[in-house]
């Protein structure tokens, strides 16, 4: 059978990204004085490309990322071993275990993985969590879908041709229910051998609650965050609540 996390690295364009993402973070870092070693966490970190490459921008700062899957950590693990950075990861469900003992500066979470963390529940308690693990003064930032004009339909990837001769591509389908304000997702995997002619497919569901941009301020301000600003791209423009496809959102905590 194909490799799970070949074919997901593989369906990524990673410069690009990177290319688009990683300046909106490395400008939160540089908010903080330059001599202060901060302690970043990167929250459903996945592979752990995007905190890898930021250890290699920073090498003084420490970082850690966190992930519900255990092929995600294992790769991003097996990708640091000879890493002189201040850098780990580790398989934790990160709303219900332990806060932290050592607080961090920064929190980040990309790719919607915060939405799945909260599920079908308002994300009461998942920024509670984030605001007890955070120093006062902290950063938080995080994109998501934008829950006020909520995807429908399918979104496919490109065809990947695996290393033992599998052609894999995925789908998602995206089903909102706007009366319980509920996004469904089907996440779904095709794939064959080359020289056979029909698909076979596995199908993961996942759904989680659409707060609208009121509800995520009233929940921030409640855990002690202020400045809240919502964008609708990594260029930092204004979101349009109505027509926007993303919602990335930065926020500082409050100094007690």
């Amino acid at each position: 059978m194909y490799n799970e996390m070949e074919t997901y690295l593989e369906t990524i364009n990673w410069t690009n990204r990177l290319k688009r993402e990683l300046p909106t973070i490395e400008e939160i870092i540089n908010t903080f004085p330059q001599k202060k070693r901060l302690r970043i966490l990167d929250l459903g970190c996945g592979p752990g490309i995007h905190l890898t490459q930021l250890a290699k921008i920073y090498p003084t700062h420490e970082f850690e990322g966190i992930d519900i899957s255990e092929d995600s950590i294992k790769y991003a693990q097996s990708t640091i071993k000879d890493s002189n950075s201040e850098i780990s990861f580790s398989k934790k469900d990160f709303v219900k275990e332990p806060i932290y003992e050592q607080k961090f500066d920064v929190i980040y979470s990309l790719g919607n993985s915060i939405s799945l963390m909260w599920g079908e529940y308002l994300p009461t308690e998942t920024f509670k969590k984030i605001s007890e693990s955070l120093n006062n003064g902290g950063r938080l930032f995080f994109q998501i879908l934008n829950s006020e004009n909520p995807r429908k339909g399918y979104w496919t990837s490109k065809i990947v041709h695996s290393k033992d001769e599998y052609e894999i591509f995925t789908s998602k389908r995206f089903d909102p229910d706007l009366t319980t304000h509920i996004q469904h997702v089907d996440f779904i995997t095709f794939y064959k051998k080359a020289a056979e002619e029909k698909f076979s497919q596995k199908v993961n569901t996942s759904s989680w609650y659409l707060p609208s941009t009121e509800e995520l301020k009233n929940i921030l301000r409640e855990y002690g965050f202020s400045e809240i600003i919502f964008w609708d791209s990594y260029e930092k423009s204004p979101l349009r609540p109505k027509e926007s496809d993303s919602l990335l959102c930065y926020a500082t905590k409050t100094m007690i």
